[in-house]
């Protein structure tokens, strides 16, 4: 193949600019992406339907390509995965090592102590509970944010510890939740139907088994309501699915407040269950 090949992990809109610049520049270009309705599959000479987070089968996948670069776009933790194709096909540009250390938080943390580069103390806890348990050994203030990825979504500033309710109520709204049952009794097997709720805009987005959507929300003390949703138009040819995503959207424009009980998120209608989540890992 005379033109450059060229490797875009992930399709999404964010990437589709580079994708394109990359096509202007005379390039062959290669795309992966869980999503086969993403923005930039459509553009990408070849495009495959596999998670960028699968890594093994996205090399498995390259082998018959040797590419010479991986375009650079925004994918959050999963630059890690660009780190690992560089790796192994010896492209001379940042390695996993170097792709880790910047997506994953108490890694960077490690390697300025290595350096002796001063920072901030750094410590791990899996959940808020965690902080709370161990409120005598914390100095106020604290930032919180993710462990792994390399934006700054997530990131919170607890002032001192009667803001850490504050806190709690964030990062329950910016979690991603999955679709685990409608009402009392119908169980979702279906592993893709998700929202997540932007805390700072106010707004909610997922997607529902068929269709992506978005709308705003307004939350008080439990009180949870949604306003008008818009979701994109695609038809939903299997009719379980279907089923499951017009539930889905009846639910939530019945919904009146939340419960939280451990790691499951309920949503209710006045004294009704209507749905029921968890978070996603």
């Amino acid at each position: 193949m005379k033109q450059k090949v060229a490797v875009a992990i992930g399709t999404g809109d964010e990437q589709s600019y580079f994708i394109n610049l990359a096509k202007k520049l005379g390039c062959f270009v290669i795309g992966f992406d869980k999503s086969i309705n993403s923005k930039g599959s459509s553009i990408c000479d070849v495009f495959y339907p596999i998670c960028i987070s699968d890594v093994d089968k996205i090399i498995n996948t390259l082998e018959k390509y040797k590419p010479k670069f991986v375009i650079p776009s925004p994918i959050g933790k999963r630059l890690t995965t660009i780190g690992l194709i560089h790796d192994y096909f010896q492209i001379n540009s940042f390695n996993h090592f170097a792709t880790e250390s910047v997506t994953n938080k108490l890694i960077f943390s490690q390697l300025l102590k290595r350096l002796n580069i001063p920072h901030p103390q750094t410590r791990i806890f899996q959940d808020i509970d965690q902080i709370i348990a161990n409120f005598d050994q914390i100095d106020f203030p604290v930032i919180a944010k993710p462990n792994e990825g390399s934006g700054s979504r997530g990131v919170f500033i607890i002032k001192n510890k009667n803001s850490i309710l504050d806190f709690k109520n964030y990062y329950n709204q910016n979690k991603r939740w999955q679709l685990r049952r409608i009402g009392t009794n119908q169980e979702v097997t279906l592993d893709s139907v998700f929202l997540e709720f932007d805390a700072a805009q106010q707004r909610v987005r997922g997607f529902s088994g068929c269709n992506y959507f978005n709308g705003g929300y307004r939350l008080t003390d439990h009180g949870l309501t949604f306003g008008a949703i818009a979701s994109t138009k695609r038809a939903c040819l299997e009719a379980p699915i279907q089923t499951i995503e017009m539930a889905f959207y009846e639910a939530l424009g019945q919904t009146t407040r939340y419960h939280l009980a451990g790691d499951q998120l309920h949503f209710y209608g006045g004294d009704r269950l209507l749905l029921t989540f968890q978070p996603i890992p």
